[in-house]
């Protein structure tokens, strides 16, 4: 599956840093796959293979793949000239804003976010634009290379 952001690069861009969702997001459709593939490991042990062990086996199939297409399909993105933030395989929305005209940051962290490293970061212009990145892996590091990324923007001189 070929990377959105990398794929959609304008002239002269480079991507200088690409986050995903936080995988403490999904723990509860993986947590429920692992106990329906126990339960069904149990049930083969005691009566073999029936329907109900088979059933258990696709839900906990489906729950993985679903988790797994969910977290792949959601990109944030700092790019040399503009921030990004995709999401959906089949159906794509994204959000862009240049980078010249992101002008706060603000990051919040739980303390299980602290603690697993995840956090929302919202983006916002001077007007009324923002956007949320919700549940990012990793948000301080985002932050980091965000204002590193805005240092090297050149400075707008008024006239």
């Amino acid at each position: 599956m070929l990377n959105y952001v990398k794929s959609n690069l304008v002239a002269q861009e480079k991507l200088i840093y690409l986050g995903r969702r936080s995988l403490v997001e999904y723990a509860n459709p993986v947590g429920l796959a692992v106990m329906l593939i126990v339960m069904a490991g149990f049930g083969v042990h005691r009566l073999g293979f029936n329907n109900y062990s088979w059933f258990a086996l696709a839900v906990a199939g489906v729950c993985l793949i679903q988790s797994w297409l969910r977290w792949k399909a959601t990109e944030f993105a700092i790019t040399s000239k503009r921030l990004i933030y995709k999401t959906g395989i089949l159906s794509v929305a994204t959000w862009e804003m240049q980078l010249s005209k992101a002008n706060k940051l603000s990051l919040y962290q739980s303390v299980s976010g602290r603690i697993l490293n995840f956090g929302t970061i919202t983006v916002s212009d001077s007007g009324n634009d923002s956007c949320a990145f919700i549940n990012m892996d990793n948000p301080v590091e985002f932050r980091q290379y965000y204002l590193a990324a805005t240092d090297q923007q050149p400075e707008q001189k008024g006239t």
